[in-house]
C-alpha cells in the first residue's frame, strides 16, 4: 500500500512545471503550509538535473571526488528544499538550483586537496618513536630473553 504523500507526489508529478510553480506560489502564500512541501519537494525533484550537472562541473574543476560531489549534490538538494520552503525572491529555479550548487562547491570549508575526501575523516599521521623500530628489549613489554 503506498503511502499517502507517495500518491500526492505521483499526482503532481503529471503537472507540468509552470503549474507546479503557480501552485506552490500558492501554498507560501496561505497562513497554513499543508500543501507547501509536496510541492517544494517536486520543484526539487524537477532541479535536480541542474543541481548534480552544477555539482559535476564546478566539483571535477575544483578537484573533488566523485563521493564528495555526490555528497555536495544532496547538500545542495536539502538547500534548495528549505529555501522553497520559506522564499519566493527566484526567477528560474534552475538558476537557484545552480547557484545554490555553486555555493556549497566554492564554500572554503570544504575545499581540500583531490587526495582528502570533503566529507570523510582525514587520515591519520602516524610516526614512529624513538627507538620503536628495534622493538622491544628482552624482559620488557613481556618479551622473551
Amino acid at each position: 500500500m503506498n503511502a499517502p504523500h507517495q500518491d500526492v507526489d505521483a499526482q503532481l508529478a503529471t503537472l507540468d512545471d509552470q503549474q507546479i510553480e503557480t501552485l506552490w506560489r500558492q501554498a507560501l502564500a496561505r497562513p497554513d503550509h499543508d500543501e507547501l512541501e509536496p510541492l517544494a519537494r517536486q520543484l526539487v525533484l524537477r532541479a535536480l538535473p541542474a543541481i548534480e550537472g552544477a555539482c559535476r562541473m564546478r566539483g571535477e574543476r575544483a578537484g573533488m571526488s566523485e563521493p564528495d560531489i555526490a555528497a555536495a549534490a544532496r547538500e545542495a538538494s536539502v538547500k534548495l528544499m528549505l529555501r522553497l520552503l520559506h522564499h519566493t525572491g527566484w526567477r528560474s529555479l534552475a538558476g537557484l538550483a545552480s547557484q545554490l550548487a555553486g555555493e556549497v562547491i566554492a564554500d572554503p570549508r570544504r575545499r581540500r586537496s583531490t587526495s582528502d575526501g570533503l566529507f570523510t575523516p582525514a587520515r591519520p599521521t602516524l610516526r614512529l618513536l624513538p627507538g620503536a623500530a628495534d622493538g622491544p628489549t628482552p624482559g620488557e613489554n613481556g618479551a622473551q630473553a
